[in-house]
């Protein structure tokens, strides 16, 4: 995803995710090739199989078994845009705490964005920022591809909520070290 970032090309942003999404689909791809199950099949299909959907409210189930290679790309960008921007999610419109997930999701993955186009272009002086901030997008990648639902999701976020925290107001953090030097 770094690299995509020093290349010329017209959206940095849009290209290291398809980066990020192609490494995950080549890898998963290559563990099915010598496991003989891809990552999300072995994941994501095989747990919501055995739970249902009586356990599940937000269940994710991809649209093509992932047990091709073609069906496990597909299943692995289903899973991040499901994870990220719940937009399959609003099914649910009668359940408020799935709403509420999607609302906050689509914030905060846009003010995220907008935070790491502004780190693409001042990468040399905020470097740990934009670090944090790769990581954290790999990590969305990552949890699109495990996540059985949108509940998972949200208990596996909290995990790095202190990242996402500090990513947030990161100009904020900067003021307060630099007023106490």
């Amino acid at each position: 995803m770094n690299l995509l970032t020093k290349v010329n090309v017209k959206n940095k942003v849009a290209s290291s995710f398809l980066a990020g999404l192609t490494i995950m689909i080549f890898m998963s791809i290559s563990y099915g090739i010598v496991k003989g199950k891809h990552f999300s099949q072995q994941t994501r299909e095989e747990l919501n199989e055995e739970r249902g959907m009586i356990d599940s409210n937000s269940i994710l189930k991809s649209p093509i078994e992932p047990n091709t290679w073609y069906g496990e790309a597909v299943s692995i960008v289903y899973g991040f845009f499901s994870v990220n921007l719940p937009i399959n999610g609003l099914k649910h419109f009668l359940k408020p705490q799935i709403l509420v997930f999607i609302v906050w999701q689509f914030f905060l993955f846009y003010i995220l964005l907008v935070r790491f186009y502004s780190l693409i272009k001042h990468k040399k002086e905020l470097s740990t920022e934009y670090w944090l901030m790769l990581f954290l997008f790999a990590y969305f990648i990552i949890q699109g591809v495990f996540e059985p639902d949108l509940g998972s999701a949200v208990r596996h976020k909290i995990g790095v909520f202190p990242l996402i925290y500090y990513l947030l107001y990161y100009e904020n953090f900067r003021k307060e070290v630099q007023s106490h030097i």
